[in-house]
């Protein structure tokens, strides 16, 4: 009976932490991790190399490019490598219980980030304009123009439909995006 309960209990528990959401706070804890996993990087470079080792290509998508990038990839890579704890170790202290619930929000994140700036730049105005440099480029032959384009086309294809983020995920990332933009660099 006991059990049950518990496990009630932790089903709703998860559920509504589930449709909560990512906040501006989570967003930017992961974001806070993310710099302490480059530096635990630059500090372990054969775990990290470990990882990138068991980081498997994905399969293409439909247009016959791979996906996007997947923290939860990364996570599974980590895990494969054995050194999962390690990471865990290190964005314990930002609020994630497990390199799973990392690589979630992760991606999260990444997938708002990439739906805002592809808002912001209108990255289908841009696309067309760049086709139509491309068609009337004098110096290209029919052939050349034809791989150009279907191979933009595939990406900006890709792009969208990595781009597509709950509205209230973009806003949750919206006050980070100056700070997204530096990450890594």
């Amino acid at each position: 009976m006991i059990k049950q309960l518990l496990l009630v209990l932790s089903l709703l528990l998860s559920n509504s932490l589930w449709a909560a959401g990512l906040t501006t706070e989570s967003a930017s804890k992961w974001m806070d991790s993310m710099q302490a996993l480059e530096k635990w990087g630059d500090t372990h470079p054969q775990e990290t190399k470990l990882i990138q080792d068991n980081m498997h290509p994905p399969a293409a998508t439909q247009n016959g490019l791979p996906p996007m990038p997947s923290f939860d990839r990364a996570a599974s890579a980590a895990k494969a490598a054995g050194v999962a704890a390690n990471i865990e170790s290190v964005i314990k202290p930002f609020g994630f219980s497990n390199i799973d619930s990392w690589a979630a929000t992760g991606d999260t994140v990444m997938k708002a980030f990439m739906t805002l700036r592809f808002k912001q730049h209108d990255m289908n105005a841009q696309l067309q304009q760049q086709l139509k440099m491309i068609e009337a480029d004098p110096n290209m032959d029919a052939a050349q123009k034809k791989q150009i384009i279907q191979s933009m086309q595939g990406m900006a294809q890709s792009f969208q439909q990595n781009a597509n983020a709950p509205a209230a995920d973009v806003e949750a990332v919206r006050p980070l995006l100056s700070r997204f933009e530096k990450l890594g660099s």
